[in-house]
């Protein structure tokens, strides 16, 4: 383990590390995934640290031809860390052939998956992501129409709204059971240096439920959505080069499912259903 041991990220223990799971448009990183969670916290599985998901404020769902197909979040998040466990284990293979410990990922999944983070602004952003792909990707596919400028529009609507996000220079957090308003950069940035990896932002506090107590925790909400930014950016820039991640992918993954006639969906979303789910 000695070299092993000099092969580790600097450790944050209050990075509260929060990624957005987000469904995917292009096959760029030679792997099997249709989602892709951002930022890709690869340093807190190696180091077998506490990540948190964000995730969307309420499911939804839409008719087509006569069948209720839904978001299923559960298994957006499972696609997410299959993924964050494979790049984990194929960084750490490829750079020092070793394998990554399993005690390693127990360590991260237990955390994660126990934990839940109180960001109002960002949970937003990952429900409306997610809806406009629902509302404006999936009946063009169903339609029988090419769903690749469909695409393009939900990559630009990211952006868009990441652009927003850095310009209003506001994210609202919840701290210490209260809703408060925080700046995301100490001054102004001009647009064309938002991907300036230079700017870090401001360091925010925020809750983090672990476990039923609550614990005040940090991040840096300006490397999210200069991340977001820069992976759409780069994925509209290569999308006419390579393989289409279509709808019918995230169905056959149940990413996009069908809704039961005798069922709704559910009120809360429990991560922690997903423990016996994920391959370590």
């Amino acid at each position: 383990m000695g070299l092993f041991k000099k092969y580790v990220y600097t450790i944050h223990r209050n990075d509260a590390a929060p990624m957005l799971p987000i469904i995917d448009v292009a096959k760029t990183y030679g792997l099997p995934f249709t989602c892709v969670p951002v930022p890709l916290r690869v340093d807190k599985v190696i180091n077998g640290e506490l990540t948190t998901f964000i995730l969307p404020r309420k499911l939804f769902h839409r008719k087509i031809l006569d069948k209720n197909y839904f978001i299923n979040t559960l298994h957006l998040v499972l696609e997410v860390a299959g993924l964050l466990i494979d790049w984990s284990k194929n960084i750490v293979k490829t750079r020092f052939n070793k394998e990554l410990p399993r005690e390693r990922l127990t360590s991260w999944l237990d955390k994660t998956l126990s934990a839940r983070i109180l960001i109002p602004t960002l949970s937003e952003d990952v429900e409306d992501f997610l809806k406009y792909y629902f509302e404006n990707v999936l009946p063009l596919y169903f339609g029988g129409v090419s769903v690749k400028d469909s695409l393009k529009q939900y990559l630009e609507y990211i952006i868009r709204r990441c652009r927003d996000r850095i310009s209003n220079n506001r994210i609202t957090v919840q701290i210490e059971q209260v809703c408060v308003d925080y700046p995301i950069l100490e001054e102004d940035v001009l647009e064309e240096d938002y991907l300036n990896p230079d700017i870090k932002g401001n360091t925010i506090p925020v809750d983090v439920i672990l476990k039923n107590k609550i614990k005040t925790m940090s991040f840096r909400p300006f490397l999210i959505y200069q991340d977001l930014l820069e992976t759409a950016k780069y994925t509209m820039e290569r999308i006419d080069a390579v393989d289409i991640i279509s709808p019918q992918d995230l169905i056959e993954k149940k990413i996009i499912s069908i809704m039961e006639d005798d069922k709704s969906l559910p009120d809360n979303i429990e991560l922690a259903d997903l423990k016996d789910k994920i391959s370590l």
